[in-house]
C-alpha cells in the first residue's frame, strides 16, 4: 500500500474504514466504507472463509495484478478497470449488487454476482446477472488471460461494430449455462446454452439459439447477393474456438434475403463443421417448394458434393433469377457426386431426371440428362 486516507474505528474483532482512499501499485481504490467484520481475531487467520466484508465502493481504479494477492486465478493478468457498487461477504462466499464496471475505450457493464467457493476457481459456483453490457472486439482483444494470452478474434466478429447482452451465466467453470439477448450492428441473437469442457480442450455446446435481422451478407462480405435473415435453431455439438466447431443443427430460418428476393420458412437438419455440411435443407415458399439432402465439403482446395436436389417448383421471374421473362420458372430432380469450383477441374457426374424449363411461355423437358466428367492420364 502506497498511501491510505480513511477514519478507522475499532468494535470487538471487527474493523470499520469510513471515507477511504487506498494506493496500491495500480490500484486507487475509493469507498465509502469498507468492514471486515469478524467473530474472533483467530479469523483473520482464515481471512478467505470467515471474514466478512461489507465494501461500498466509489468509482475507483482496480487493477487484477493487485487483486491476485486475493484471486490466486488473476496470477499473470494486468488489466486495469474503473468500479463502483457494493460487495458483501466472505472471499469464499461473496455477493456484488449493483456493480458498475468501465474497461478499455468503451466498454460498460452493470451486474450483480454471487460466487460461492471463489477461493477455489475450478469448484466454484458463479451466477451473474448482466442487466448492461456494452463492448467491441477491439476491446475484448485487449483481455490478457491468464496462461493463455490475449483473446484473438476471428474477422467476422469486429464486423458487429457495438456488441450489447442482457441475461445470466449460471453454473461452475466447468459446467455453466447463459442465457440472454446479444445486440449487435448487424442484427440481434438470443441463446440459451449450457457450457462445459469435454476432451482435448473442447467445450460441449448444447441449447437454444434465435437470431433476428441478422445482416449475413455484411457478415461474409457478399452484401450484393445476400440480406437478412431471422432464423429459430438448437444445437449440440463441440467447440474448441470461435472458428472452430462441430455440431448437430435443427431449426427454421423464417426469413432470409438472396438476390435481393425473401425466401420464407425453409428448415434445416444436418451435421455441420465449420467447413462442411451434411444434412437436409428444404423450402416451403410461395415462389419455390425444394428439398436437398446431401454433403458439402469445402476442406479441401476443391470442394466435394454428393447431394440429391428435387425442385418441385420455382418462378425464377419472382425469385429475381430471370427478370427478362414473367413466365420463367423451372422444376427438376438432380442427383449429384462430384468435386470442382469450375469446369476445368470438375470431376464426377450430375444428373437432371424429369426436369422442365419455362421460358417465354414455352417448355423443354429433360427426363434423363446425365453430365460427366473425368480427367485423362
Amino acid at each position: 500500500v502506497k498511501d491510505f486516507v480513511g477514519s478507522l474505528a475499532l468494535a470487538d474483532h471487527d474493523i470499520l474504514f469510513k471515507d477511504i482512499q487506498i494506493k496500491t501499485g495500480k490500484t486507487d481504490l475509493k469507498a465509502d466504507h469498507v468492514s471486515l467484520i469478524a467473530d474472533s481475531s483467530a479469523s483473520f487467520g482464515r481471512f478467505v472463509e470467515e471474514v466478512r466484508l461489507d465494501i461500498l465502493l466509489k468509482r475507483s481504479v482496480v487493477s487484477t495484478s493487485d487483486l491476485q494477492f486475493f484471486l490466486p486465478f488473476l496470477k499473470g493478468s494486468d488489466e486495469s478497470v474503473e468500479v463502483s457498487g457494493r460487495i458483501a461477504g466472505t472471499v469464499a462466499e461473496l455477493k456484488g449488487r449493483n456493480i458498475n464496471v468501465r474497461y478499455a475505450s468503451g466498454t460498460r457493464l452493470e451486474f450483480d454476482f454471487d460466487f460461492s467457493g471463489l477461493s477455489d476457481i475450478t469448484d466454484a459456483f458463479i451466477h451473474v446477472g448482466v442487466n448492461t453490457l456494452v463492448t467491441s472486439a477491439a476491446d475484448i482483444e485487449r483481455v490478457n488471460v491468464p496462461g493463455k494470452g490475449r483473446i484473438i478474434l476471428p474477422e467476422v466478429i469486429h464486423k458487429l461494430g457495438n456488441i450489447t447482452f442482457n441475461g445470466s451465466f449460471t453454473g461452475f467453470v466447468s459446467d455453466f449455462v447463459t442465457y440472454g439477448k446479444i445486440g449487435t450492428e448487424k442484427g440481434h441473437i438470443s441463446t440459451d446454452l449450457s457450457v462445459r469442457p469435454y476432451q482435448n480442450n473442447r467445450f460441449k455446446i448444447r441449447g437454444y439459439l434465435s437470431g433476428t435481422g441478422v445482416d449475413i451478407g455484411d457478415l461474409t462480405g457478399r452484401p450484393e447477393l445476400l440480406g437478412k435473415m431471422s432464423m429459430e435453431t438448437t444445437i449440440d455439438g463441440f467447440a474448441s474456438s470461435l472458428e472452430r466447431i462441430e455440431g448437430d443443427l435443427t431449426g427454421m430460418i423464417d426469413s432470409i434475403q438472396i438476390n435481393d428476393y425473401i425466401y420464407r420458412n425453409v428448415s434445416v437438419n444436418g451435421l455441420f463443421t465449420e467447413k462442411t455440411w451434411d444434412g437436409s435443407i428444404s423450402i416451403s415458399d410461395s415462389n419455390i417448394r425444394m428439398d436437398l439432402l446431401g454433403m458439402f465439403d469445402f476442406r479441401n482446395d476443391l470442394p466435394e458434393f454428393d447431394f440429391t436436389l428435387n425442385l418441385a417448383e420455382s418462378n425464377l421471374h419472382e425469385l429475381n433469377i430471370d427478370k427478362s421473362d414473367s413466365t420463367s420458372a423451372l422444376s427438376m430432380l438432380v442427383t449429384a457426386n462430384f468435386r470442382g469450383n469450375n469446369i476445368d477441374n470438375l470431376f464426377g457426374e450430375i444428373k437432371l431426371l424429369n426436369s422442365t424449363l419455362r421460358k417465354y411461355g414455352n417448355n423443354l423437358d429433360l427426363y434423363n440428362f446425365s453430365l460427366k466428367a473425368f480427367t485423362e492420364n
